[in-house]
């Protein structure tokens, strides 16, 4: 996972956990999210500093959110208004399925883990960052010169409700 410290996730010798099933149901990744949560906590309960990532990327990575069996499909619905428009009947409006698993996400981590949370969010997933410790956001650099994309970086704001 990136984050904006130079990848420790957070404060002086933080590290992300960011357990991920790519294309996985959003039951099976609750799943594993849960046991993963327990692992966390034991780091956590012998003095590591953890910060458990619930999820990344999950408008792309996790099915149900859009339309598609792997995130390739997922990426064409997206970007095919047709098919997105055939995504928001089926499983409604995109941020509102991602908001509905990522609100389960934080109930099944916080059930098993005490440390703080966060979600690698993709810059256009509107996330209702209230539940959250840590702001998360994976940024990627498309080319444009490194100092334009810090400069990016500085103004980026999250979307959603912080």
């Amino acid at each position: 996972m990136a984050t904006g410290d130079g990848g420790r996730g957070g404060g002086e010798g933080t590290q992300p956990l960011a357990p991920g099933l790519p294309d996985a149901t959003p039951r099976a990744a609750l799943a594993h999210l849960a046991e993963c949560a327990v692992d966390a906590e034991r780091l956590r309960a012998r003095g590591a500093e953890v910060t458990l990532v619930v999820g990344w990327e999950a408008t792309l990575f996790l099915w149900g959110i859009v339309a598609g069996a792997t995130a390739a499909d997922r990426t064409t619905t997206l970007t095919s208004p047709p098919r997105l428009l055939w995504s928001t009947l089926r499983h409604g409006p995109f941020p509102c399925a991602l908001n509905r698993h990522l609100r389960r996400a934080v109930a099944t981590a916080r059930a098993r883990f005490a440390g703080p949370l966060t979600y690698a969010a993709l810059s256009f997933e509107s996330v209702d960052w209230r539940p959250f410790d840590v702001v998360g956001v994976d940024h990627y650099r498309s080319g444009e010169p490194l100092d334009a994309w810090a400069e990016r970086s500085t103004t980026w704001t999250p979307r959603g409700t912080a």
